[in-house]
């Protein structure tokens, strides 16, 4: 319609993004997940072992 044809015309928007917030509950650890794997050696990459990843 006629009244909503400029709708928004010289709006500026702005949006500020705090980043994250470690500290939220969100975050918190799961003890129900269990831990993480072990890094305590380092990990091999295989290569050469299919077309994906050639030698």
């Amino acid at each position: 319609s006629a009244d909503t044809a400029l709708a928004g015309n010289g709006v500026i928007f702005g949006d500020l993004d705090s980043g994250v917030w470690p500290e939220h509950p969100s975050f918190a650890d799961n003890p129900a997940l269990g831990s993480p794997p072990p890094t305590a050696s380092p990990r091999e990459c295989d290569f050469g072992d299919n077309p994906l990843t050639p030698a």
